[in-house]
C-alpha cells in the first residue's frame, strides 16, 4: 500500500510541476511518470519498450510502453499538460500477440545501452542529416536497437542503431 502511495504522489507530483511551467513534458518525464503509475499497480522492474511522440490531431502525445514479465503496459500521457490519457488499470492488461512474444531474455545485452539517446540522434544525423521525426527502443534481429526515422529531401530514413555499439545495422528509405 504505501509503495502505491509513494507511485502515486511520485505521479501527481511530476505532473503538477509540468503544469505549472509553460514548459512540455519530455520524454524522460513522461517515462517518469508512466513507470510510477505501473510501479503504483504493484508491478516492478518494468522496463521502456518504447517511447514515442505522436500528434493526435491538436495534441502532441507520448505514447509509452513498458514490458515486465511478459506483459506490455501501454500509457498515453499529454506533452502539454502532463495528464496521463490511457493507461491500465491492472496488472493483465496486454496490448497485443506480436508484443507479447517478445521475451528480453533472448535479446543479447538486454541491459546494456552504452550508447544513450542523444548520441544515437548524432550518428543517424551523421548519417542522415535532416529532421528527426522519432526515435525509440526496438529489437532488430535479436539486438536491442534505437530506431530512428530522419527526413530529407530524399524521403524518410529509418535507421536501427544498436544500443552497445552504435553500429548502424539497418538502414531504409522511404
Amino acid at each position: 500500500m504505501k509503495k502505491k502511495v509513494m507511485g502515486l504522489l511520485l505521479v501527481l507530483g511530476l505532473a503538477l510541476s509540468a503544469c505549472t511551467s509553460s514548459r512540455q513534458l519530455s520524454q524522460e518525464e513522461a517515462i517518469e511518470i508512466a513507470s510510477a503509475h505501473v510501479a503504483g499497480l504493484g508491478v516492478s522492474n518494468s522496463i521502456v519498450y518504447s517511447a514515442d511522440l505522436k500528434n493526435e490531431g491538436s495534441a502532441n502525445v507520448w505514447y509509452i510502453n513498458l514490458y515486465s514479465n511478459g506483459r506490455m503496459f501501454e500509457y498515453r500521457i499529454d506533452k502539454d499538460s502532463a495528464k496521463i490519457l490511457k493507461y491500465p488499470t491492472g496488472y493483465g492488461e496486454l496490448v497485443n500477440k506480436k508484443v507479447i512474444e517478445y521475451n528480453p531474455t533472448s535479446v543479447r545485452n538486454d541491459t546494456v545501452e552504452n550508447i544513450p539517446q542523444s548520441q544515437a540522434i548524432d550518428i543517424a544525423l551523421k548519417t542522415v542529416p535532416g529532421e528527426v521525426l522519432e526515435i525509440e527502443t526496438d529489437i532488430e534481429d535479436g539486438r536491442l536497437v534505437w530506431f530512428v526515422s530522419v527526413r530529407n529531401n530524399d524521403g524518410v530514413h529509418e535507421l536501427y542503431i544498436d544500443k552497445e555499439t552504435g553500429e548502424i545495422i539497418l538502414h531504409e528509405t522511404y
